[in-house]
């Protein structure tokens, strides 16, 4: 087998205590598509249009305009950005002009990587090539099964498995210098397959890697999904449970209509501002998100009504960004 088994987060990372207040965010989310052509059961997607308008959830695809003022305020931080995803609560590739996307935030060299998260169904020879000399530095692609049976069965949508795996393998074959992640959901493979899923993707992928399906998404029904009772994130690592959520501290998201949040969940925890009004920058070092993060370090997360209900401390945070042995210390820096 070619890949490594290993999880696709970036591995090159500082210990955020230490390093922050930040001037510049290590991670940009940009949302080129909150729409979706899959309805995953583990995921946003496969809620009611009524569930989701409770949530203020509005699907839509970023338009060019949106994309380059956010790219242009991108690259007026003090320093390049560690990694600009392009990825959150929907598919990507859904924005025809994604690759686009890619090749403008490589020319103006705004951040170390540009990456993205994809089903891979709407992969094409021509897609593929166009990311590739675009210079997209990651895909990581998360399968839905390893039958065409299994991924009508996890997300609603007739996928040929076969012909799947021949886009796959296609991309592979040309990728250059792009990384292509695989991963799968424990729950989306059937008893006794990791042997197998490692067999199929081993060859044809840089790294791949099997993940515990957390919950979430407020609203999905998880009963029959989870059973892990200890607190273990979606690596399979126990920790102890966090009441300060990192990922705001190092990371800023702009969804396709300009809205900016501190983080990349669904329901806006605290409105920051939208591009078309503000920058970037002067968001980042605004007192809205500094209010907001001393409420983090205040252990008050739970008051919050949409941060509460986020499992993000306990599923996607590594032991680096562990802040909550360090959150008295931090608010004499905020």
């Amino acid at each position: 087998m070619k890949a490594e088994i290993k999880p696709g987060f970036g591995h090159d990372r500082v210990k955020l205590s230490d390093a922050i207040p930040l001037d510049t965010p290590f991670t940009l989310n940009i949302v080129p598509a909150t729409v979706c052509n899959f309805k995953c059961n583990y995921c946003l997607h496969s809620l009611s249009k009524e569930k989701l308008a409770d949530k203020n959830f509005i699907p839509g695809v970023m338009n060019w305009d949106v994309f380059l003022r956010t790219a242009e305020q991108a690259k007026a931080f003090p320093q390049p950005l560690k990694v600009i995803s392009l990825t959150g609560n929907g598919e990507p590739l859904c924005n025809k002009r994604l690759p686009e996307m890619v090749a403008h935030l490589k020319d103006i060299k705004a951040s170390g990587r540009v990456e993205f998260i994809s089903n891979g169904a709407l992969l094409n020879e021509d897609t593929s090539l166009q990311l590739i000399e675009a210079g997209l530095d990651t895909i990581r692609i998360s399968i839905q099964g390893l039958s065409s049976e299994k991924y009508f069965d996890v997300c609603g949508v007739r996928q040929d498995f076969d012909e799947f795996l021949e886009k796959l393998s296609f991309f592979y074959k040309h990728k250059g210098n792009t990384k292509l992640f695989v991963k799968i959901i424990d729950v989306a493979l059937e008893p006794g397959e990791e042997d197998k899923f490692y067999k199929i993707f081993g060859d044809i992928s840089d790294r791949v890697f099997i993940e515990k399906v957390m919950p979430v998404f407020h609203g999905v029904d998880y009963s029959k999904m989870i059973k892990e009772e200890e607190t273990v994130d979606r690596y399979g690592k126990a920790h102890k449970k966090r009441y300060v959520c990192p990922q705001s501290f190092f990371t800023l998201s702009v969804w396709p209509d300009g809205e900016v949040y501190p983080c990349d969940v669904v329901s806006d925890p605290a409105y920051l501002g939208n591009i078309k009004d503000t920058t970037l920058i002067d968001i980042w070092n605004g007192e809205r998100r500094r209010e907001f993060l001393r409420m983090q370090l205040m252990k008050k997360r739970m008051q919050n009504p949409v941060c509460r209900n986020c499992c993000a401390p306990d599923d996607v945070s590594q032991p680096e960004d562990e802040l909550d042995s360090y959150a008295e210390e931090l608010m004499k820096r905020f």
